[in-house]
């Protein structure tokens, strides 16, 4: 899964929620558009939840939940990515992995520290996983994806597969 967010004052951090096992594995990983005006973002991501440590980060949490927080100021240089698929760019940054140590209710943040505007993307899990309704949803996503990375116009294969569904329905 990925989440793309455009920070603003008004919408600092995404929040995503989701149940965890104790003993399970969850690794995320952060990216940047390749945007001039981007270069030196730095996002962070932050794991909340039960039986992490005393949370200590520069905005509130749930009571009685810890956490941790990933951040990339300080880290590696992010890596340029180039995604075939959507045709974009991202400046990507090293995988992070935790084991979380409870089960419970945890959440994801991710925010861009100091900033009050830009835009960042989250990924998290470990495999991509589509299911039919997904891949009839295909060109509004990549569409959505691109204007993000501020990316116009769309892929040719994706016209090209329009061509070919138009044919193939026409033909049936």
């Amino acid at each position: 899964m990925v989440a793309y967010h455009v920070v603003t004052p008004q919408s600092p951090r995404v929040w995503i929620a989701f149940e965890g096992k104790k003993g399970k594995e969850i690794e995320l990983q952060l990216g940047v558009p390749r945007l001039e005006r981007l270069k030196d973002a730095r996002p962070s991501a932050a794991v909340i939840g039960p039986g992490l440590p005393q949370w200590k980060g520069d905005f509130d949490v749930p009571p009685g939940l810890g956490g941790v927080v990933f951040p990339t100021a300080g880290g590696a240089q992010p890596k340029a990515f180039h995604e075939p698929f959507t045709g974009t760019n991202s400046w990507l940054f090293e995988k992070q992995k935790l084991v979380l140590p409870e089960t419970g209710r945890y959440y994801l943040v991710g925010y861009l520290p100091g900033r009050a505007d830009g835009k960042f993307w989250l990924a998290f899990g470990f495999k991509e996983a589509y299911g039919l309704r997904d891949w009839l949803r295909l060109p509004a996503w990549i569409a959505k994806v691109r204007w993000f990375h501020e990316v116009r116009g769309m892929p040719r294969w994706v016209w090209a597969l329009g061509a070919l569904a138009t044919a193939a329905v026409a033909v049936w």
